[in-house]
């Protein structure tokens, strides 16, 4: 359960985020989403679900190599809205 000061900084957060703009706002936002996709894996380790939590880091560590290709601009596959992000499929 998130309690409502949590709930407070979670929206003051999305709201941050959805004022960045500009050429660097993918890679920062990338960025940002693999931290909480990572903190969100070790709260679920906490409850043992193991298998939740190799799937959240390498989701995370998958936002990174996004965040950085993005800001590289040397990854034109990262830059294709039809790719998923797991690279699947």
């Amino acid at each position: 359960m998130v309690s409502a000061q949590q709930r407070d900084v979670l929206e003051s957060l999305v709201a941050q985020a959805g004022m960045l703009t500009g050429h660097g706002a993918a890679p920062r936002l990338l960025r940002a989403a693999a931290a909480l996709v990572e903190q969100a894996g070790y709260e679920i380790f906490r409850t043992a679900e193991t298998a939740r939590v190799t799937q959240l880091i390498l989701l995370a560590a998958e936002l990174e190599r996004l965040g950085t290709a993005f800001e590289k601009g040397g990854d034109a596959s990262a830059r294709r809205p039809d790719r998923p992000i797991s690279g699947r499929g």
